[in-house]
């Protein structure tokens, strides 16, 4: 009898194991595009978990405006293009833009992190208007996470990559992504500038730190995207 159990217990070891799913690999229909219509940064599903910052929802209205404005200033078609390894990006961008406008709640500061699923970013798809068709890439931001200060403490942001059909506004791939902000700004010596706008609120600070998370979190997007990108054999 107990050779019997340990026989089933091996057997069910081994079935468990080869039936664990295998990682999800992107789609094929992501790759192999000449062009990538680009959409940008799109902030109305966007949350920043700092309690320290609660209830200042109107008075940091602003600088949903200013990451935005760095983050398009400082990935350019040029650059995501040499990322994706794409012969060409084309910004499409009058939505995203402003979109946070008609769509971020009004309480968008909370205490806790925040989440967001892809039927709720596929509803918001909907909302997309766009001349464009074919394969579109958006970022959804999710949250910026404020953490404490502290031996491990790491703030993030987070968000979602999603690569979606233009015209049926169905999710065709979706890349969960976290970057890491940075005070790198601050350095005159190098890090990213801050740029100049009439609409850019005083602390250029608290731009920077978490515009710089979202430059961490595309840069990661990228790595992960070539790798997926099939090698040429190459035949010697």
């Amino acid at each position: 009898m107990i050779k019997y159990s340990l026989t089933l217990c091996v057997l069910f070891f081994v079935s468990s194991s080869f039936a664990q799913p295998k990682e999800e690999k992107p789609p094929v229909a992501i790759y192999g595009n000449d062009t990538v219509i680009w959409f940008g940064a799109d902030f109305s599903l966007f949350r920043l978990s700092n309690p320290k910052k609660m209830e200042q929802d109107e008075k940091l209205y602003e600088y949903i405006y200013a990451w935005n404005l760095e983050y398009k200033n400082t990935i350019s078609n040029v650059k995501l293009a040499s990322w994706l390894k794409a012969k060409k990006v084309v910004n499409d961008k009058d939505f995203t833009d402003s979109a946070y406008e008609s769509y971020l709640t009004s309480n968008w500061i909370i205490e806790d992190k925040h989440e967001i699923t892809l039927d709720e970013i596929e509803e918001h798809l909907k909302n997309y208007t766009s001349e464009n068709s074919g394969i579109g890439l958006t970022f959804i931001l999710e949250n910026f996470k404020k953490e404490p200060s502290g031996p491990g403490a790491t703030s993030k942001v987070h968000g979602y990559f999603i690569w979606f059909d233009i015209d049926s506004k169905k999710i065709i791939h979706s890349s969960k992504i976290s970057g890491h902000p940075s005070t790198a700004h601050f350095n005159p010596s190098g890090g990213w500038v801050i740029g100049k706008d009439k609409k850019m609120p005083k602390n250029k600070g608290m731009t920077g730190y978490w515009f710089q998370g979202m430059v961490d979190a595309t840069i990661k997007f990228s790595i992960e995207y070539k790798n997926g990108i099939e090698k040429e054999e190459v035949q010697y």
